[in-house]
């Protein structure tokens, strides 16, 4: 009887020393994906090195990078300007212990005065414990995948028309304070282009982004009436919307 309790006590021992060390061993390598820790490093890491490159502190934005990334930052640092940051939205994509994905919406004042919106993606990976971005895409905007369709507001439909009616003058100049980046418009010859029966609808929105079909009739000098469509892009920028991206969808 002695026996068989003593078997039972050293069985039950085993048990509770079983399902202790079985408690220790996830946090080891088998994090939650949402575990707040690794996404807070993760955005730690692409936030230091967009602020600290802005500011052509390199030395210090180069800590957060290895492997590509690192080798193209060597390379191209001493040839990039200092900017100020206007705004920067971070999204975790993905994390898990080892690896995550940083979305990153950034505006910018170039030193010429400019404004630039630009999105990147950030690759992570954790070496010795330490989050290091690898690689830096060009990212479009993500609006999800069942965007709100959202409104267009007046200062939006304003800038809009005043964008058009100015590049169809052929007057770039002016055209150019309502998008954001010395790129973003085409500055072909287009004086004398007339455009009308203007209409514009919401496509999506999301946040501080907004996309809208603008809808209307051009006629260039010697040419017959066409009929365009065509989609902007719009990001609130230090409190103003600004035309950050235009794409034909469709023309007649």
């Amino acid at each position: 009887m002695k026996r068989a309790l003593l078997f039972a006590l050293l069985f039950c021992f085993l048990i509770l020393l079983f399902f202790f060390y079985l408690g220790e061993k996830p946090g080891n390598n088998n994090t939650n994906d949402t575990t707040p820790d690794l996404k807070d490093g993760a955005t730690t890491a692409v936030e230091d090195f967009i602020r600290y490159s802005a500011r052509g502190e390199w030395d210090k934005a180069m800590v957060n990078l290895s492997g590509e990334a690192l080798e193209r930052v060597k390379v191209r640092h001493t040839k990039a300007q200092k900017v100020r940051i206007l705004d920067l939205d971070l999204f975790v994509k993905t994390a898990n212990s080892r690896y995550a994905e940083v979305e990153a919406e950034i505006s910018l004042k170039l030193p010429d005065g400019t404004v630039s919106r630009q999105s990147y993606l950030y690759r992570l990976c954790r070496l010795n414990g330490t989050w290091k971005i690898f690689e830096q895409l060009t990212n479009q905007p993500n609006y999800g995948p069942e965007p709100e369709v959202g409104t267009v507001s007046p200062e939006q439909k304003e800038i809009i028309k005043q964008y058009l009616q100015l590049s169809a003058s052929g007057k770039w100049g002016e055209a150019a304070k309502y998008a954001t980046g010395k790129n973003s418009i085409d500055t072909v010859d287009t004086g004398g282009t007339t455009i009308t029966d203007l209409q514009l609808q919401p496509v999506a929105a999301k946040d501080a982004l907004s996309l809208v079909e603008a809808r209307y009739k051009v006629q260039k000098p010697g040419e017959m009436l066409r009929e365009m469509r065509v989609l902007f892009e719009l990001a609130k920028i230090d409190g103003d919307w600004k035309i950050t991206r235009t794409a034909l969808v469709w023309r007649e």
